[in-house]
């Protein structure tokens, strides 16, 4: 069949797509394999990880407790084990809020003392 009257077949219009995305990757791997994750990779990964922990700070759990509520039945049909679970969860809820705050605590911690040695730093170059 001549392709100067109806174009290639489709397959091959993707074929220098997928080759050119495959050498970029290998590229990529390879640079990555070498050098180690570049620096402003890794820091926009700690970034986001930190952004999403604040926005869960915010919502008040963890991003998971939603579901995990949403699955949990009503109720067992005994009234002790249900009283025994409700209580057992609220305290650890409570928990596990109180840790959250002490985690945020020492990373601000963290964050001042890194703040104040650079701060200390750049005073004594200037």
């Amino acid at each position: 069949m001549p392709f100067h009257l109806f174009g290639p077949p489709p397959h091959l219009h993707l074929l220098p797509v997928v080759l050119t995305a495959g050498l970029a990757f290998a590229a990529g791997a390879y640079y990555v394999a070498r050098n180690g994750v570049p620096a402003y990779v890794s820091r926009l990964g700690s970034n986001l990880r930190q952004r999403a922990d604040d926005w869960r700070s915010k919502r008040g759990d963890s991003g998971h407790a939603f579901c995990r509520r949403a699955r949990r039945p009503a109720h067992t049909g005994n009234r002790a084990f249900d009283a025994y679970r409700d209580e057992t969860v609220a305290r650890l809820e409570k928990e596990a809020a109180e840790f959250r705050a002490y985690i945020d605590g020492l990373r601000g911690t963290a964050d001042r003392e890194e703040f104040d040695r650079f701060m200390a730093g750049r005073r004594r170059k200037v």
